[in-house]
């Protein structure tokens, strides 16, 4: 049985790193983002691809085309969960002075 020592192990810290998204951080604080400017870029090269490439660049830019379109929803989910989370932060500061 593992004792709580309050310490955290190598692994643990290492855990905690790799969990830790910058970038995607600055993005969401951001209200045009760079971010989300390279993904729209690189979404219209992928177009001009589907549309003039031959058959191996098309299979390829519909793979590319697909996980840039789950990286949006992605994006977009965590804008949603951020909003969420602020206006749920501001209704509770606008209750506690309400009542406080």
């Amino acid at each position: 049985m593992k004792q709580e020592t309050g310490v955290k192990t190598t692994m643990e810290m290492a855990e905690m790193r790799w969990r830790r998204y910058p970038h995607i951080d600055a993005a969401l604080e951001t209200a045009k983002p760079a971010l989300l400017a390279n993904i729209q870029q690189t979404q219209s090269k992928i177009d001009r691809i589907l549309q003039h490439g031959n058959e191996r660049e098309k299979e390829r830019a519909r793979a590319a085309q697909l996980a840039y379109l789950r990286a949006l929803a992605v994006y977009q989910d965590l804008v949603n969960l951020r909003d969420t989370s602020r206006d749920t932060a501001s209704n509770k500061r606008t209750e506690s002075a309400i009542t406080g």
